[in-house]
């Protein structure tokens, strides 16, 4: 009888008589899952559940709201439930809760944690790649499956722990980070789980990075570490210069979400090697570079940089210029590419630059270029893709002219005066009143001007072993050394002849007869012109 009555002391109640305290709630324990959501079978996890109290405390742990373990006594506060040689009806989902004895205090339900059993069976998933993206935007990640699911689930490498369901659609999953932040940057992959299992989960995917633009770097420089074009098969190096010392360079292949390379450097300069090109390779390429290890801010992308290559066995395409002949400052001119191709892309050529593309002609192997311009005055080429999606090799250079007027005609003067015997000799000589210039000399239906030997206002040009290929029309022009390409008015046309010494003779005798009736006449019209002043005077 003493003993019932100390138990009832000690506030355990056995009848209804008796009356009974109301039930207090505490705030919920909090739930670990240790050392990851995710065990192979036959491994082994561990489940923690704590409080922030010092209390004589019991803990509980639920599976799927079913109570399966109990830990009682002692002022504790954490409990350790321990799984065993992990088999797959142990996947599934855990809670806990405590309670303090003796009294009729008791917590509400922890959070809930998932168990899942790896199935290595299970192909693993396929993950979309992210790419870029800026601060405060979303991006959306995409998870795929060959075999039935129940679900996609997402996790961030450097978070072994956290994981976040993916919103399914048949065998799609589809994850969107909204508002991105730096803390978002990082790589990523995804897992899927059984349908007919929903606690057995597959491999993980290969990782994906979210790469997170730093508007603060400024972007970097690329290029091809060669001048020529690239055949099939031969060695590529795409250049990557940052005005930083950089940890990482990432390159990026247009169309290709997930970074073709990712170098580690610490230096401003990194090289991206492509061995044995194939048609794969082809397109256009940026870079960008992180100045921090561990990180994921990167600068901006590089401007572009076109990886072509070619085919030496296709026809080389010609161009050429309509009208041909030098024009005038808002004329207009049409370049003609010829081919066997479907497509054409015409390119600019400066001088110490990379060729500019400037139109890919998807119509034909016509273009126009309207209201010309200073800065038209350059050299022009053009390629052709064929029906295969081949390159062809580039066409030769053909250089626009463009008259400048503030530039005057040169004089241009032929020695022997213009009739030179069969095998003999011909020196052409061109003047101007401008210096530093450069003169070049051209002939009547020749589409390939001479480059003449210059001196400050003269150039010259010797025609050894003349023959009947050169005879014909000759003038001369000159181009300023600052501005190539924008050129003087040509001077008069002269003609050589090929001729025997004594027709030589008489061609000399007649233009020196010419000049001298010339020089006669000219002299008796000043001679006129005074003499009619004088009786002007006179009759005043």
């Amino acid at each position: 009888m003493r003993l019932v009555l100390f138990i009832l002391f000690f506030g355990y109640p056995i009848t209804k008589e008796e009356n009974v305290p109301e039930e207090r709630i505490f705030h919920p324990p909090h739930i670990h899952m240790s050392p990851s959501w995710i065990v192979s079978l036959g491994g082994n996890v561990t489940i923690s559940c704590w409080v922030h109290l010092d209390c004589w405390l019991d803990f509980f742990l639920h599976k799927d709201g079913v109570k399966i373990s109990t830990t009682s006594g002692g002022y504790k506060r954490k409990a350790l439930f321990h799984i065993s040689d992990v088999t797959r009806k142990d996947g599934g989902t855990y809670s806990c809760h405590y309670r303090m004895p003796l009294k009729t205090y008791r917590s509400e339900h922890s959070n809930s944690v998932e168990l899942f059993i790896l199935d290595p069976s299970l192909p693993k998933p396929t993950i979309s790649p992210i790419g870029m993206s800026a601060i405060e935007k979303n991006a959306t990640i995409q998870c795929q499956s060959q075999s039935p699911l129940a679900g996609f689930y997402l996790q961030k490498d450097e978070d072994q722990m956290d994981h976040k369901h993916m919103e399914t659609n048949g065998t799609r999953g589809s994850y969107t980070i909204s508002s991105i932040s730096r803390a978002d940057g990082g790589g990523y992959r995804c897992r899927y789980s059984s349908e007919s299992e929903p606690f057995v989960i597959s491999e993980p995917s290969d990782p994906v990075e979210l790469l997170l633009e730093d508007h603060s770097l400024p972007k970097p420089s690329i290029s091809l570490s060669h001048d020529e074009e690239v055949t099939l098969g031969s060695n590529v190096t795409i250049d990557c210069r940052s005005n930083a010392t950089a940890v990482r360079f990432y390159f990026q292949k247009y169309g290709v979400a997930k970074p073709v390379q990712l170098i580690q450097n610490n230096g401003t300069l990194a090289k991206f090697s492509i061995s044995n090109a194939r048609w794969e390779h082809s397109g256009y390429y940026s870079c960008t570079y992180s100045t921090l290890p561990d990180c994921f801010a990167i600068s901006e992308p590089s401007d572009e940089v076109e990886l072509q290559l070619t085919d030496p066995d296709l026809a080389r395409p010609t161009i050429s210029l309509s009208p041909r002949r030098p024009l005038p400052l808002g004329g207009n001119v049409t370049l003609n590419c010829q081919g066997q191709g479907v497509r054409f892309k015409f390119y600019k050529h400066r001088e110490n630059f990379v060729p500019q593309l400037l139109k890919n002609n998807l119509d034909g192997a016509h273009l126009v270029i309207s209201n010309l311009s200073r800065d038209d005055a350059v050299g022009y080429s053009c390629k052709y893709i064929s029906i295969s999606e081949v390159f062809s090799v580039s066409s030769e250079i053909v250089k626009l002219l463009i008259l400048d007027s503030p530039l005057s005609a040169p004089v241009i003067s032929i020695q022997h005066g213009g009739c030179v015997a069969l095998g003999g000799q011909v020196k052409i000589r061109c003047e101007s009143d401008s210096e530093d210039v450069n003169f070049s000399l051209h002939k009547t239906g020749d589409t390939n001007p001479t480059l003449m030997n210059g001196h400050f206002y003269v150039g010259e040009f010797t025609i050894s072993n003349f023959t009947r290929e050169h005879e014909g029309n000759y003038s001369c022009i000159y181009e300023s050394t600052e501005e190539p390409f924008m050129i003087s008015a040509p001077s008069v046309s002269l003609e050589i002849l090929i001729s025997d010494t004594y027709n030589c003779t008489q061609v000399n005798i007649i233009r020196f007869a010419i000049g001298v009736l010339i020089l006669l006449l000219l002299t008796c019209i000043i001679l006129s012109n005074q003499h009619f002043r004088g009786n002007m005077i006179n009759i005043s």
